[in-house]
């Protein structure tokens, strides 16, 4: 996604934690502070405006070879609110940005503007020119000389302040304009007040062709660590496509059926921390049965295939034969497709196998078997003259299977090796294998790890499976190497929960305090949500320190006792009834005791609506988490992430000396403290003094005797960790919510 991250002030009052306000005549220096970090993905964001000039089209997406995910610019345009808007420049303002423009672009045509709906706009040419236009005329800088090759990228460093402005290419100054008909100090002062922020925008002439990606905006002027050319990250990578199915069961089975005695279980090899759950079929190797064990997968897989008019499919999973012998299942199928489930203890056409021997075969014919729609895939339509057939490759490991499908050749690989290539002409009888692709709909009884074709004895295998896609795509040997190291770089275990509730059952160790209650989500969602919490609940109304779900007193002791001074609190969270004027809403927090006469005192921690937090534990021990302890510079506390209505996966992970808060996935704010200074740097006391936080609550009761209601939110499957989750954890989490209903 693009990241727009736009600095807002928090609210707290300093005197209320013990620090005080600067004395009076201290002076504001100029301080350096990101303002808007522009960095694409796959898709542009909502938050995005996308337009295109008169005949023209709108940006897109574009994989680079250099720089991965960037935005292309022919004829069109990219809006977004502008990041320095209410910004104070002291000093001026800094860009830096990766471009790239054709030999043919318009010397004319805008990289970049400011601007508002009342016609007041700043915008740079690719040659550097500067122009400045009100209502009340247009001055401009122009420049005659390019500043850089085309069709080659650039990393332009730019400074805007009140006495000029330089331009720096690929970390060597090329313009520093003192002498300009410019009023540069009524730039600096117009700039917070207009609105928008465009790229590709501005001067009225379209663009060509440009491509950028990593732009920043800052208040203030940037230094020589900005100016040099930072390293180049391909953020793309090797770029794998969506496949129409995907199982790595780390949270059981969404759509699948088990037929016969197989399980989903945790894995036990030596590789387990990257495999985590997995799928075992059959259960024992003793247990030799024919069409009895496999799993049965969605019916619609094929049919999507097809749908998607390719003509190319891939099939990949990790598989380990465990302590099976594997020449005892030579000929078993690892992957099978027919019509319909077996009839008698026999299977008919259409069908076809992927068989543990590395071979495969097709017969898309009639249940009759009368026409030419089959493929042996025979030594003589092997590239290398005979089939490689083996099963020594089964060693008890975890190995990747990957059977890459086009209308004319299928290629097995284990490990990205490839180990038997046929091609065949793909129409006349014995050649015919492109059902799967274009009569995908003929092919709905889809089985893993059994189910054998005819009445062949060859038993469902008792192995392991991981990770099965099917892809409407032809993978590459590059891609499917990469989907191998990608597998040994990041383990699949998510870790178990000192505590977990997704109110399914009702309430076990918990405790109503108020009038909240368990109900079925009513949202657009609840298909995914099922039984949820509602604070203060249908019939209640809001008030302070009231309206809480009462969560077990030994949470955080379970977190010190696990001694990894690391945790994470997680849970979804609907806005429900709440009113939206208000942001300091208590979400989560935990405290000695419940209050007393309405007010609450240390020891305590909490995270806040506005999606900030505060600790303080006995001995002086507090953090407030400024904006000088943001990674940013400054805190994003604001509420208006819950205002849709919709539901958002709230997670804050903590360390000693780290707090980072996301929502849905996308960091919101982090905080970096040295950990040792009591007097405002300390967080860890949830880590190490647990036991001092018994009274663990979510949904409400505010800090001290501040007047904010407990709000009327709703909430599900809240978990806490005593370790601090990844990213990518919290994205299977999310991902594993809606592959459920």
């Amino acid at each position: 996604m693009m990241l727009v991250i736009l600095g807002l002030l928090g609210l707290w009052s300093c005197q209320e934690w013990g620090e005080m306000d600067p004395p009076a005549g201290n002076q504001v220096f100029p301080k350096l502070v990101l303002k808007g970090d522009f960095r694409f993905s796959a898709e542009f964001p909502e938050e995005v405006t996308l337009g295109a000039f008169e005949g023209g089209v709108n940006p897109s997406i574009i994989v680079d070879d250099s720089l991965g995910y960037v935005a292309g610019l022919s004829t069109g345009y990219i809006k977004v609110d502008n990041p320095l808007f209410d910004a104070s420049l002291q000093k001026g303002f800094s860009l830096t940005i990766w471009v790239k423009v054709s030999d043919t672009n318009p010397d004319d045509a805008a990289l970049f503007s400011f601007s508002n709906d009342e016609g007041t706009t700043l915008y740079m040419t690719e040659n550097g020119s500067l122009t400045y236009a009100t209502s009340e005329g247009t001055t401009s800088n122009s420049i005659s000389e390019d500043l850089f090759t085309a069709n080659e990228w650039h990393y332009l460093a730019i400074t805007i302040e009140t006495d000029g402005y330089v331009v720096n290419v690929d970390g060597v100054e090329k313009l520093n304009v003192t002498s300009s008909g410019i009023d540069f100090q009524q730039v600096i002062d117009a700039v917070p007040s207009l609105r928008s922020f465009y790229l590709g925008y501005g001067s009225g002439i379209a663009p060509d062709a440009i491509w950028m990606d990593n732009i920043r905006v800052f208040r203030n002027l940037i230094t020589a660590d900005y100016i040099e050319i930072p390293e180049v990250i391909n953020d793309a990578g090797i770029v794998l496509p969506t496949p129409v199915y995907y199982q790595n069961f780390e949270f059981g089975l969404t759509t699948e059926t088990i037929m016969g005695t197989g399980a989903v279980v945790t894995d036990d090899s030596d590789d387990n921390p990257y495999f985590g759950k997995v799928y075992y079929n059959a259960g024992s190797p003793e247990i030799a049965l024919q069409r009895t064990n496999y799993l049965q997968l969605p019916s619609d897989i094929f049919s999507k295939v097809t749908n998607s008019g390719s003509n190319e499919m891939t099939i990949s999973f990790w598989v380990n034969n465990g302590e099976a012998a594997s020449s005892s299942y030579y000929w078993s199928p690892l992957f099978a497709a027919y019509n319909a489930a077996p009839e008698s203890g026999a299977n008919y056409p259409p069908f076809f196998a992927l068989q543990a021997r590395l071979a495969t075969m097709i017969n898309t014919n009639g249940k009759d078997n009368v026409g030419d729609k089959w493929c042996d895939f025979t030594d003589a339509q092997n590239d290398a003259g005979e089939n490689t057939v083996d099963v020594t490759w089964l060693d008890g490991d975890w190995h990747f299977y990957t059977a890459v499908w086009t209308t004319t050749t299928v290629s097995i690989y284990v490990d990205g090796v490839a180990k038997n290539t046929w091609t065949v002409d793909g129409s006349s009888a014995g050649n015919f294998i492109s059902s799967p692709m274009t009569e995908g709909s003929l092919l709905q009884y889809i089985c893993l790890g059994g189910n054998q074709g005819w009445t062949w004895g060859d038993p469902d295998v008792p192995y392991k499976f991981d990770d099965v896609a099917i892809y409407s795509e032809a993978l590459s040997v590059t891609q499917i190497e990469q989907i191998i190291s990608e597998k040994y770089t990041h383990p699949d275990v998510l870790p178990t929960p000192v505590y977990a509730q997704d109110f399914e059952n009702g309430l076990t160790s918990e405790q109503i305090v108020g009038s909240g209650e368990i109900v079925a989500d009513d949202s657009d969602d609840s298909q995914h949500f099922g039984q949820v919490f509602y604070n203060v609940g249908a019939n209640g109304t809001e008030a302070q320190r009231s309206n809480y779900l009462l969560l077990p007193s030994n949470v955080f002791s379970n977190i010190t006792n696990a001694q990894t001074n690391e945790m994470t609190i997680s849970f979804w969270v609907n806005q429900g009834t709440a009113d939206t004027g208000f942001n300091w809403y208590p979400m989560f927090s935990a405290y000695g005791a419940a209050p007393v006469d309405n007010s609450n005192t240390t020891p305590m921690m909490i995270l806040q609506s506005r999606l900030v937090a505060q600790v303080n534990c006995p001995g002086g021990e507090w953090c407030d988490f400024t904006d000088s302890q943001n990674d940013e510079g400054v805190n994003y506390a604001v509420n208006d992430w819950l205002h849709d209505g919709a539901w958002h996966f709230y997670t804050a992970v903590w360390t000693s000396t780290t707090l980072t808060i996301y929502v849905d996935g996308v960091v919101r704010n982090s905080w970096t403290v040295d950990g040792v200074t009591t007097d405002g740097e300390y967080i860890s006391g949830p880590l190490t003094q647990g036991n001092l936080l018994p009274y663990v609550c979510l949904g409400g009761n505010q800090a001290w005797n501040w007047g904010d209601n407990d709000p009327s939110y709703k909430f599900d499957d809240v978990a806490i960790y005593s370790v601090a989750l990844s990213e990518s954890q919290i994205a299977d989490i999310m991902t594993a919510k809606y592959a459920t209903e």
